[in-house]
């Protein structure tokens, strides 16, 4: 296995919600099953190709570091609604309804979750057809970059399935433009270690300062069951 450097650039800002950065591992596994769901079906276990990464381990943990933007703007903020209009939900309770203008056909606009409903009430303010008037910000990214010792190959070959990044990418946020793998010069051969690390495991890189925290060491990072006591870099945000 090599020391590598992956890059991204993006063709649409990007949106980071919460204090949690993105993790190459953690990309790397959700490529995996993704990969692997579309080739063998998804199968007693799931999430088993989040452990078949190919990459380098040590004391437990993925060597692969955390996602550095360069941002070339500030948070931007903007706003997200989403309202109904009332008139095609009012002709499908209708007797006789043809459905919308699309020619959705009656039978099974009724077995939809309105007029299964026993009231011929719309409810915007919850359930499926909830509005809502969100605020979320945005920025602006020359490009991402994350290391990582592994076989590269396989990297390569994995990302292909990586077509955004960060959240909100069913509204185009954070759209890859291209993706390049290649071997991490002398001196970032050791950047892998810029993630949380196990507190007495001693794999901090130097030059770095470290604070505790409670977090996960391995993919999924979201799994709240798997948080512990660890080291996490402090960076400039």
């Amino acid at each position: 296995m090599d020391a590598l450097k992956i890059s991204w650039e993006l063709k649409t800002p990007i949106v980071l919600k919460g204090d949690m950065p993105l993790m190459l591992d953690s990309l790397l596994a959700w490529c995996a099953v993704q990969k692997d769901h579309r080739e063998n079906g998804i199968g007693e276990s799931p999430w088993a190709a989040q452990e078949r990464l190919p990459l380098g381990q040590v004391s437990g943990i993925w060597q692969a570091s955390q996602l550095h933007f360069e941002f070339i703007s500030e948070r931007l903020p903007f706003t997200m609604t989403r309202r109904h209009e009332l008139d095609p939900f009012a002709k499908v309770l209708q007797p006789g309804a043809k459905g919308f203008e699309k020619g959705i056909p009656e039978d099974l606009l009724r077995k939809s979750w309105l007029c299964q409903q026993k009231k011929d009430t719309f409810e915007a303010s919850s359930g499926p057809y909830r509005a809502f008037l969100l605020h979320q910000k945005y920025r602006w990214v020359e490009k991402a970059q994350a290391w990582c010792v592994g076989d590269k190959d396989s990297v390569e070959e994995l990302l292909q399935e990586l077509t955004h990044l960060g959240s909100l990418t069913r509204n185009g946020f954070g759209a890859v433009k291209s993706t390049t793998v290649e071997l991490a010069s002398e001196d970032q051969k050791e950047n892998w270690r810029i993630r949380p690390l196990p507190v007495e495991a001693g794999l901090e890189k130097p030059g770095i300062t470290y604070a505790m925290a409670m977090q996960s060491v391995r993919p999924p990072y979201w799994d709240r069951t798997q948080y512990q006591k660890v080291l996490v870099p402090i960076l400039p945000f």
